[in-house]
């Protein structure tokens, strides 16, 4: 029979509201250029999704950059953001 490992489950995440979205854009769209950290314990796939204008606070499409570091597997252990306005 396979040992147990008995310990705590990890506290449960709570997703980015859109009203959180919007109050990110307006500090990243404040300081123009600079990265921010965004997000912990997060999907890859919310770089996509920043960059796409995917989360309305994050509109238009191309008006924000983002990069995943720290990568393992299905999620990533920080998202980084930072308003590029039209450049793009």
């Amino acid at each position: 029979m396979a040992q147990l490992e008995f310990k705590e489950p990890p506290a449960h995440g709570r997703k980015k509201h859109v009203d959180d979205w919007k109050d990110t854009a307006d500090q990243l769209r404040n300081r123009p250029g600079e990265w921010a950290l965004v997000a912990t314990d997060a999907s890859p796939s919310m770089v996509r999704h920043i960059k796409a204008g995917t989360y309305i606070g994050m509109r238009p499409a191309g008006h924000f950059d983002a990069v995943s570091r720290g990568n393992r597997g299905s999620r990533a252990d920080e998202i980084y953001a930072r308003y590029i306005g039209g450049e793009s």
